[in-house]
């Protein structure tokens, strides 16, 4: 059931209008952060490393780490293949690469192979 309540006159968002513009906006900020990704692995595929590090970065007003990071999400098979079930935020995403590259060094490094 939607309600729309009325205060001095002007008209707010029902509960399931401001659930559906959450949502929305929830949304937007996955497909933003993933669309960032693919740019950014497109754009260290087709520049030259002196080029994406320095330039592009100086441009972007982003630390070469920051870059890095981020080259390291969009390097993770298991993210992209995940990318619809996983958080929406840069420090998450960059945890769970950390994550899964222990994960491999331990696979790598076990007497059980």
């Amino acid at each position: 059931m939607s309600v729309t309540l009325v205060v001095d006159g002007l008209n707010h968002l029902t509960l399931d209008e401001h659930v559906k513009r959450l949502l929305d906006a929830r949304t937007k900020i996955r497909e933003g952060i993933w669309e960032f990704i693919d740019a950014l692995k497109d754009a260290r595929d087709q520049l030259s490393p002196n080029a994406f590090q320095n330039e592009l970065g100086n441009r972007l007003e982003m630390r070469k780490s920051t870059l890095r990071k981020w080259i390291a999400i969009g390097s993770s098979d298991y993210l992209l293949s995940k990318r619809d079930q996983l958080p929406s935020t840069f420090s998450s995403l960059y945890v769970l690469t950390l994550i899964e590259k222990n994960i491999a060094n331990i696979t790598k490094n076990s007497a059980f192979r």
